[in-house]
């Protein structure tokens, strides 16, 4: 916004800053404008992709369609045996 002032002169300078001072005004009301015009970052990503292979997602949505895939039997199986299994080791361990 800077060199966008510093290269007008005369009128259009007036115009400009005007420009400028309603897009910042505009900015501060909308928070997702503040990070990408104000504060250079970039836009926040939003996706319903549940299942991308890094374990379980929560979805806190009570009003979803069951977009999220079933967790497969045997998964539930590998984990049920494993949870079993550390705590034959706990126990053992103690006494």
């Amino acid at each position: 916004m800077r060199r966008y002032l510093l290269t007008a002169f005369g009128a259009d300078k007036l115009v400009r800053i005007e420009r400028v001072k309603a897009s910042v005004a505009k900015a501060e009301r909308d928070p997702i404008a503040q990070k990408t015009v104000l504060h250079l970052e970039s836009a926040p990503v939003f996706t319903k992709q549940l299942n991308k292979g890094k374990g379980i997602v929560f979805d806190f949505d009570i009003n979803s369609s069951g977009d999220q895939l079933p967790m497969e039997s045997s998964h539930k199986d590998k984990l049920r045996h494993q949870i079993l299994r550390q705590e034959r080791e706990r126990v053992l361990s103690q006494g």
